[in-house]
């Protein structure tokens, strides 16, 4: 969530909407809940599998931001989208 804000997406949703911001925010901020929740069983499982070796688990991180910095640089308007 730090990252995402350090790049703009905490004030982004004020930016399309000064009325439905709080409810944009709100709403995909549900995701990232479920992402933090499940991504501790799934790196606890991921080091299993490995011997308890994080390059895998690193890698992974890795294409996981690189794929939100393409997707976010493609995607993402600041212009008014809802009033």
């Amino acid at each position: 969530c730090q990252a995402g804000s350090a790049a703009g997406y905490g004030c982004g949703a004020q930016d399309i909407s000064t009325r439905l911001s709080s409810l944009i925010y709100g709403g995909t901020s549900v995701f990232a809940v479920i992402a933090g929740a499940s991504g501790q069983y799934f790196t606890g499982w991921l080091l299993e599998q490995n011997g308890r070796d994080f390059t895998p688990m690193f890698a992974l991180v890795v294409a996981v931001e690189l794929a939100g910095l393409v997707a976010w640089n493609r995607w993402w308007d600041s212009e008014r989208v809802f009033e």
